[in-house]
């Protein structure tokens, strides 16, 4: 229970900026350390025309999600109320 205390009193407390801002950047770089230890194993499976053609498809799709969304996935820490957050989350997966 240590390191949890500790990430803890780092974060801050509930609803406060820095945790919103620690938990909405963690998944980032969760996205970001996932990429950097399949790429070896990715790039042996495709040759590069193939690797790049993914790569285009997928820059593409990323695009277009976020112009559909609206970016409302990245307001989902905003609401204060339970209800209200519901509601947006409701949105971003019907979206």
């Amino acid at each position: 229970m240590g390191l949890f205390n500790f990430l803890y009193k780092q974060t801050g407390k509930k609803g406060s900026f820095r945790r919103n801002t620690l938990i909405m950047s963690s998944g980032a770089i969760v996205n970001i350390l996932i990429s950097f230890t399949l790429y070896p194993i990715i790039t042996r499976l495709y040759n590069k025309e193939d690797f790049g053609n993914y790569g285009l498809i997928i820059s593409v799709i990323t695009i277009l999600s976020l112009a559909g969304t609206a970016l409302y996935p990245a307001g989902i820490v905003i609401p204060k109320f339970k209800k209200d957050y519901l509601a947006l989350l409701k949105l971003c997966f019907y979206l």
